[in-house]
């Protein structure tokens, strides 16, 4: 089935603007709170190829625990890895895409700004990958 390694990840919305200003640091590269959905009430991480949504974090920034989201690749973007099989569609943005996963984020300080492990897997398979991401903005950063 679909290996979504380090490798992968790393070439690796009704809208409203997410009110914090996060930014993380990650072997992934940089991972930025880029909004959140007022409809779904999620939070969205955009990653290089990639956004992230993560059911029940929007408008949470004091007490995070852990959230059980997904991955979408961003249209017209390859990972050179096997597809899915069947495509998922980003939502509020509309990018279709066959290479989408899990993603599980649990915060490891619980307040803004805070450092988080990611688990990462390609369509439903288990976890194959985890990141630490550390912020670049506030206390954290310094």
């Amino acid at each position: 089935m679909l290996k979504l390694g380090i490798s992968a990840l790393a070439l690796f919305c009704a809208v409203a603007p997410a009110s914090a200003d996060e930014v993380w640091t990650s072997k992934l590269g940089d991972i930025v709170y880029e909004t959140d959905l007022t409809d779904g009430q999620m939070a969205v991480f955009k990653i290089e190829g990639a956004r992230v949504f993560l059911p029940g974090l929007a408008g949470v920034y004091e007490g995070r625990t852990s959230y059980d989201g997904f991955w979408i690749a961003d249209e017209g973007y390859d990972f050179s890895t096997e597809s899915c099989g069947v495509s998922m569609v980003q939502p509020s943005f509309g990018d279709r895409s066959q290479q989408w996963g899990r993603f599980q984020v649990t915060f490891v300080d619980p307040d803004f700004p805070g450092i988080w492990v990611g688990h990462v897997s390609a369509c439903f398979d288990d976890a194959s990958d985890s990141v630490i991401a550390r912020p670049l903005v506030g206390s954290e950063a310094e």
